[in-house]
């Protein structure tokens, strides 16, 4: 009886991971393809154009905004986003450079 209710529960469980994706199947990007912030909003706006599902409050529209809102005021002036790296490295620099003084 144990083991039937595990393997149950484990298919159970196996069988909502359809449900767990982040993204539209229809409105993904690849990690690998040099996409820009103007370029997604291209994208985007014509994927989200033949979207019907308002009546839902955290549809993936909304979430879509969010994200453009976020990132619209931090992109590079060309639409790319930018050199995480190189900013650490740059914090980093600055944080070596600070000397305390102790009085």
């Amino acid at each position: 009886m144990m083991k039937f209710l595990t393997t149950t529960i484990c298919l159970l469980a196996f069988s909502c991971f359809h449900v767990l994706n982040a993204q539209h199947p229809a409105f993904r990007f690849n990690s690998a393809c040099s996409s820009n912030f103007f370029e997604i909003q291209e994208a985007a706006g014509d994927f989200f154009q033949h979207q019907s599902d308002v009546d839902v409050p955290d549809n993936d529209y909304v979430k879509y905004k969010r994200w453009e809102w976020y990132w619209k005021s931090r992109i590079m002036p060309d639409g790319s986003f930018p050199d995480l790296m190189n900013n650490q490295r740059i914090f980093q620099d600055a944080k070596n450079s600070v000397t305390i003084r102790v009085i």
